[in-house]
């Protein structure tokens, strides 16, 4: 019962430290000309003492005192503002208690502090990202990665990391593939899904499968496990990561077709079309050509032709798992995903 009572006691006061919004405004004392804090209440809370003072957020201000300019962090337990010895880099402020900052002198040089002044992680960083539940630190074009209590849980070689729904995407150096270089996958344990010969591409999309494509060019799809769920065939050629449900496949080496499967595998559009995109949610374009004669458009996931553009598009803007699509015309007319005339954007001439 003791350790249960001193859990909920942890949690709470964890919450209370990280979630508290400090709401104070700043005042100007017309009889001293000075700068200080008043509470939501009106009330003093630290007397007008700077020559200028400027909120940086809920916890860092930037005051001016005898021709000198600091940063300062307000302390809850003095009631007072603190000087520090950093810069805040961007206002943000991660998961309720990390600030992004920099030492005076060196701009280029970045670390993370808490909103209670407490070094997590030292100036020394040329970029850093903070995640839900990672920091990500960049130091000679090497990335690492830190729990948010800056403990370090990659170290300092992979040349570009991508954190989506807690699972981590990881460039790292091979000269075995194209580009000299290939992706890992990590799990929000920390557990590597990908095989050393697999490389991958794009993230795990809203279906919950991943295109690998092996070093013997073999092209499949797994689920969050890594496990196999749409295996190699020789009958088509896996093209796409999927998107709204559907993946672009192919028809033959040259000249090919296209068309798209579901999530199973199974050929939903038959591989007829000169070209397609990324299924948005409803619609996905289209492109067909028989001798002189071409059509353009939009078909819906029952190879159903939904729209036929009256021009050709010269432009588009599509991206998987979205309805955000943008069809631009040779005419200057602008399509929507759904092929609605988009008359708020500047059209493309």
């Amino acid at each position: 019962m003791k350790i249960i009572i001193l859990y909920i006691l942890f949690i709470f006061t964890y919450k209370t430290l990280f979630s508290q919004t400090i709401n104070l405004q700043i005042f100007y004392d017309s009889n001293n000309v000075k700068f200080g804090l008043k509470n939501e209440k009106g009330e003093v809370q630290i007397p007008a003492q700077w020559d200028s003072l400027t909120k940086i957020n809920s916890y860092f201000y930037i005051g001016k005192k005898s021709g000198f300019v600091y940063t300062y962090r307000y302390d809850e337990s003095l009631n007072e503002l603190i000087r520090i010895n950093y810069k805040i880099a961007e206002p943000a402020i991660y998961s309720n208690h990390l600030v992004i900052v920099q030492p005076y002198g060196k701009d280029i040089l970045k670390g993370v502090i808490t909103i209670h002044g407490e070094e997590i992680l030292p100036s020394f960083y040329s970029n850093i990202r903070i995640t839900e539940h990672y920091i990500l630190a960049e130091i000679d074009k090497k990335i690492s990665v830190f729990d948010l209590q800056g403990k370090k849980i990659f170290s300092e070689k992979y040349n570009y990391i991508q954190v989506k729904d807690n699972y981590i995407y990881a460039k790292i150096d091979d000269n075995r593939f194209p580009n000299k270089e290939k992706y890992v996958v990590y799990t929000p344990q920390l557990k590597i899904i990908t095989h050393p010969d697999w490389n991958i591409e794009g993230t795990f999309g809203k279906d919950g499968l991943l295109m690998i494509e092996t070093l013997t060019k073999e092209k499949f799809y797994i689920d969050y496990n890594g496990n196999i769920k749409i295996p190699p065939t020789s009958k088509i050629n896996f093209e796409s990561p999927f998107s709204n449900g559907y993946a672009i496949i192919s028809s033959g080496k040259t000249d090919k077709k296209f068309g798209f499967m579901n999530t199973v595998g199974e050929i939903v559009i038959p591989a007829e079309y000169d070209e397609v995109s990324p299924f948005q949610i409803h619609y996905a374009y289209f492109f067909k050509k028989n001798k002189e004669i071409f059509t353009e458009g939009l078909i819906d996931s029952r190879n159903k032709i939904k729209k036929i553009f009256p021009n050709r598009v010269i432009s588009k803007s599509v991206y998987y798992d979205t309805n955000e699509a943008t069809y631009y015309l040779s005419t200057g007319e602008t399509y929507d995903a759904d092929g609605n005339l988009k008359d708020d954007l500047h059209p493309i001439r």
